[in-house]
């Protein structure tokens, strides 16, 4: 019987402990900031960068500020949102500003974020636009 009780609590530990652990590498892995080169059908090629963290409380949501480079400043305020699974990014139907927003995206390393998304301005057609990013 003591057997099993320490079987179980170890391996509740371990769960825990590996839950954790890669709870936090994900997290190091995209929180931070990043170097946008963008492709946008409309504004051309564009360079800037975006902070990423994650939503307080929920792993699966970051926000991204200065998206579209839209809040340059320091500090910036204004952001998307997107879920993470995994190596997947998914950009939801939002507006940002006068922007509608949406698309996908890919985490390809620790260092290296794909996204390709359409820009709707005022409910015009929708723009392409394909951004990679870096860690800086």
């Amino acid at each position: 019987m003591k057997f099993r009780i320490v079987l179980f609590l170890s391996s509740m530990f371990l769960i825990y402990a590996c839950d954790d652990i890669l709870s936090d590498t994900q997290t190091r892995t995209i929180d931070g900031t990043w170097y946008c080169q963008e492709e946008h059908e409309h504004d051309g090629n564009r360079n800037y960068y975006v902070d990423i963290s994650y939503k307080a409380g929920d792993s699966s949501t970051i926000h991204i500020y200065n998206f579209l480079n839209l809040d340059p400043r320091p500090q910036a305020t204004l952001h998307i949102y997107a879920t993470v699974s995994g190596n997947s990014i998914t950009i939801p139907r939002q507006k940002i500003e006068d922007h509608t927003v949406q698309g996908s995206g890919r985490i390809v390393n620790n260092s290296t974020i794909n996204l390709s998304f359409t820009d709707d301005l005022y409910g015009g057609i929708p723009w392409q636009v394909t951004t990679r990013m870096t860690k800086y």
